[in-house]
């Protein structure tokens, strides 16, 4: 074999024992030699001039090596060959490195996730630590209410039953917590009579049932145009308060008293037009309060405030709250005759907590007035 193409054999070796692909002995890349020198057709070198007519073989030439050039103006085969090699290395070590990367990439990720997840457990921590429980926003709740009840409250509020309600559950909280008694605050019978009340959660005023079901008109609505309706009511508002008051009233009447109230308040929608609007709106007031008052009597307890077991008793406020307590009753809105009866008695039992509660604070100091 001729010297000049040992040096090609040795590098198809050396591909060969690094285990390098078919393709890496194209990694080497062309030149374009200088002006002048070319390669000698010989059996060795007919394959690389046939695909690149560029390379001349002229062994010797320009003063180089046996391939024409200087090493630095062109690529070898074996040149070639070796640095297709390291590519390969290069990037087989490029990838290691960044599929390295990538495994901290994610982990760097997952220690982050976990961070959130500490802070989030430790936020949640700090504001159930500092949140006020619910008592205590129920009680200073409570005591915002309390305050605007004792603090000129409008008149609907107090004609609505809600300052008077604030001031009994104040009052009952405080005798049960030290056992006392306020100042004594006498009433006027005639005020105690025209005071609704009621059980439970219930809105409605039981004032027009304390005449035995005999209803006081309004002027608005004693007009022929509400006659048949009124005269109608009437009969059926006493007949059903008397049933209530004995066996329990009866569906017949229950649903004809429902349907005479609804002709009565269409017939003041219809006659909007030939009315005041003042006039319109006490009559449908008053209607409302007759219709609330029926539902009333649907209650099965209604026997015992129509035979006089749960009306309103007591010469004091102090008695009077003493009769509600044994009846778990509380103060119901007023009918509309009862409101100037309401304001008075507001004046009354603001007087009787505000003593109670100077009485308990100076039993107790750190109760709160």
């Amino acid at each position: 074999m001729p010297r000049a193409h040992r040096p090609l054999l040795a590098c198809v070796l050396l591909a060969a024992v690094l285990g390098l692909p078919a393709g890496a002995r194209a990694q080497f890349r062309s030149y374009q030699p200088a002006s002048g020198y070319g390669y000698a057709q010989t059996q060795a070198t007919s394959a690389v001039t046939a695909a690149n007519q560029g390379f001349r073989y002229s062994p010797g030439a320009n003063g180089g090596n046996w391939w024409g050039c200087s090493p630095y103006a062109c690529q070898t085969p074996m040149n070639g060959f070796l640095t297709g090699a390291a590519d390969v290395m290069n990037a087989s070590g490029q990838y290691e490195i960044q599929h390295q990367q990538a495994n901290m990439g994610r982990e760097q990720v997952k220690s982050a996730h976990i961070d959130n997840r500490r802070k989030m457990f430790d936020e949640l921590a700090y504001e159930k630590a500092n949140t006020p429980p619910l008592s205590a926003n129920m009680a200073a709740n409570f005591y915002e209410q309390l305050q605007q009840a004792r603090n000129n409250p409008p008149l609907t509020e107090i004609w609505e039953g809600t300052p008077l309600n604030h001031f009994l559950t104040d009052i009952r909280q405080i005798q049960a917590a030290t056992g006392l008694r306020g100042a004594v605050v006498p009433l006027d019978p005639d005020t105690v009579k025209h005071l609704s009340l009621t059980v439970g959660n219930a809105k409605r005023s039981s004032t027009m049932l304390n005449n035995g079901g005999k209803l006081k008109w309004p002027p608005e609505l004693d007009d022929d145009r509400f006659d048949p309706s009124r005269k109608e009511i009437d009969k059926l508002f006493m007949q059903a308060t008397q049933e209530a008051g004995g066996d329990g009233l009866s569906g017949r009447t229950m649903r004809a008293l429902a349907a005479a109230i609804d002709q009565l308040q269409d017939a003041i929608d219809a006659a909007i037009n030939d009315m005041t609007p003042s006039d319109n709106i006490r009559a449908k007031s008053y209607a409302n309060q007759v219709a609330a008052s029926a539902k009333l009597l649907r209650d099965p307890n209604i026997a015992k405030q129509l035979n006089g077991d749960w009306a309103p008793k007591g010469d004091t406020v102090a008695e009077l709250i003493d009769n509600m307590n044994k009846n778990g009753q509380r103060f119901g809105p007023a009918a509309p005759d009862a409101k100037p009866y309401y304001s008075s008695f507001y004046l009354s039992l603001l007087q009787y907590d505000l003593s109670l509660a100077q009485m308990a604070s100076r039993s107790s100091p750190g109760m709160r007035q």
